[in-house]
């Protein structure tokens, strides 16, 4: 049974040396995640979660799939690559059981969009087998392999390396979420981040960035050394810029809004979040940073709540979790409950509700 007050930890993030293309866009969103994360101290809080495996696993599957699966007659094939994917599925849902005990988590089957992204996958990757087969076995996708320029000190692995013909060379991201359509700022970002890496390896200018959605449809932009350039400016500029502040105030560099902070690992310790964070965010989940005034066997009471500030006045009530021992006058922090329909003073926890940055026992 954990029994403790949240307590606040000091942040002492690492210099930056090399820039990935993940690492980029969180600095352009946030660079007070960026510190969380250069910490070392706060790794604990980076837990997996269903979207981030979901997207991992079709990745995987579809690295491996078009080799293992290049030689399956057409009426073995959906039973072959359905052992490729639930063996990934199962691999990937392990990861979440680690991160998130001692909660209980969800079976892969129920998350979200389960059936309709493993058959999509699918799809795509009996479309990448017969496109192999059209080539007669020629030249096929780099996939996933890794690039680095050590000058500029930047590296990264694109989900696809295309090579169209003697003059074309196209950099591919594969997404795997439900609403993907035109290419957004970030993921050109990204996409023109791993242009200039095969660039500077092999001294062809990529001539196309290409994001492929769920469907197997494809969003294309031509580009140029103008369009790399100026994006490996930009890179170099945000590394600069928090190497050169970590010696100053850290919370000048938070940029808190409900579309950054929503999905933040780092919520609990941030206190610019907890400044502007409003329950209207969220209709579905709550976050709350306040005072125990009196628990029994059965239910815990919160007050004098710091935020949201809409419900400072409030009393917020919950059934006591098992592992958990909170006592009066503790400092509690409650990540991601689920707000009652029925009675704005009750809360309930879901298996990725934290309290103190601990996961809650079902």
């Amino acid at each position: 049974m954990i029994e403790y007050s949240f307590t606040p930890k000091p942040l002492d993030p690492e210099k930056i040396e090399y820039c990935d293309p993940t690492l980029v866009n969180q600095l352009a969103k946030c660079m007070y995640q960026t510190a969380f994360k250069r910490d070392k101290n706060f790794d604990y809080l980076q837990r997996a979660n269903l979207f981030l495996l979901r997207g991992t696993a079709v990745h995987s599957v579809r690295e491996k799939s078009p080799n293992k699966l290049l030689e399956v007659p057409d009426e073995n094939f959906k039973e072959a690559f359905n052992e490729i994917w639930e063996s990934e599925m199962k691999a990937q849902h392990q990861k979440l059981v680690d991160d998130w005990f001692p909660a209980l988590v969800q079976d892969f089957e129920d998350w979200p969009e389960y059936r309709r992204v493993q058959s999509r996958t699918r799809i795509n990757v009996k479309k990448e087998i017969q496109r192999i087969k059209d080539s007669g076995g020629g030249e096929r996708p780099v996939i996933e392999g890794w690039f680095e320029d050590e000058r500029l000190k930047l590296k990264g692995k694109p989900d696809r390396v295309e090579t169209w013909d003697s003059q074309t060379v196209a950099i591919v991201d594969i997404k795997t979420g439900p609403d993907q359509e035109e290419i957004r700022p970030e993921q050109r970002r990204q996409l023109l981040f791993y242009a200039h890496l095969f660039r500077a390896s092999s001294g062809q200018t990529p001539k196309k960035i290409i994001v492929e959605n769920t469907r197997g449809e494809r969003s294309i932009e031509d580009i140029g050394d103008s369009d790399i350039d100026a994006v490996v400016e930009e890179i170099l500029e945000l590394r600069n810029n928090f190497n050169s502040g970590l010696d100053g105030n850290l919370e000048t560099f938070a940029t808190p809004s409900k579309e950054n902070c929503q999905y933040c690992p780092y919520r609990s310790h941030c206190d610019p979040f907890w400044l502007i964070y409003d329950k209207e965010w969220s209709q579905w989940k709550i976050s709350i940073s306040g005072k125990v005034k009196e628990t029994t066997e059965e239910e815990v009471v919160v007050h004098n709540i710091v935020s949201p500030s809409d419900i400072a006045d409030s009393e917020i009530k919950f059934l006591r979790p098992e592992n958990f021992q909170l006592n009066v006058g503790d400092s509690v922090v409650i990540i991601d409950a689920k707000p009652s329909s029925l009675n704005s003073e009750v809360i309930t926890f879901l298996w990725n509700s934290l309290i103190n940055d601990t996961p809650v026992s079902s």
